[in-house]
């Protein structure tokens, strides 16, 4: 988890989800994590289910029922489920501090450097770790402003209508829009302007995500 400016340390970090709005996101085909576990858990719908929402340890796969969902009325989700490598204990590798710094260690066997690991921050290289930091903060920040720009939403990508986003074409940054699905969900606008705008305001940020 990433300390980041104080413009963006709240988007994706510790965003507050209605009930509504993340079950929005879940059945849309998200899987968020979530810190209502001690250890890394994720949570994400599966329509073959009888009760369909379901919370899954990433370090053990063990999967149990999320009829809290239907009780509670609020929850902290703070990023996208990671992908992550983990090194042998005593071999050299890099991680992401909680506040983005970039660290390296030869210690991975301890519950706190297995959360390290399971939360996705180690990496084989510096320059690794320090690309996916760097990434990971644009997200951040886009990912807020066109939440912002949506009105406090993200889209629903409709096959049937245009869908609005951000491209690269020659490392410039434009307009364009697709019925076949490209990108997550979160990265889509409502019109061509708002497109326009965000461009003009983060274009740089817009790069780092296309180029990665």
């Amino acid at each position: 988890m990433m300390c980041l400016t104080d413009s963006t340390k709240d988007e994706g970090i510790n965003m507050k989800l209605t009930k509504k709005e993340l079950i929005k996101r879940l059945m849309n085909g998200e899987k968020l994590y979530t810190t209502e576990y001690s250890v890394p858990h994720y949570c994400y719908y599966d329509e073959s289910e009888d009760e369909p929402f379901i919370y899954v340890g990433i370090n053990n796969n063990s999967k149990q029922k999320m009829k809290a969902i239907w009780k509670e009325t609020e929850w902290e989700i703070y990023k996208e489920t990671p992908k992550y490598w983990e090194p042998e204990n005593g071999e050299e590798a890099y991680y992401i501090s909680i506040c983005g710094y970039v660290y390296s260690s030869i210690e991975w066997d301890s519950v706190e450097d297995k959360n390290v690991i399971y939360q996705g921050h180690t990496f084989k290289t510096e320059e690794e770790a320090e690309k996916e930091r760097d990434l990971r903060a644009a997200k951040y920040r886009v990912k807020k402003r066109i939440w912002e720009l949506n009105g406090g939403e993200f889209i629903v990508h409709n096959e049937n209508v245009s869908n609005w986003s951000f491209d690269i074409y020659k490392d410039i940054i434009q307009v364009n829009s697709w019925r076949t699905k490209f990108y997550p969900s979160w990265q889509y606008l409502k019109s061509e302007e708002l497109v326009e705008q965000l461009i003009s305001e983060m274009e740089e940020d817009l790069l780092l995500i296309r180029r990665k």
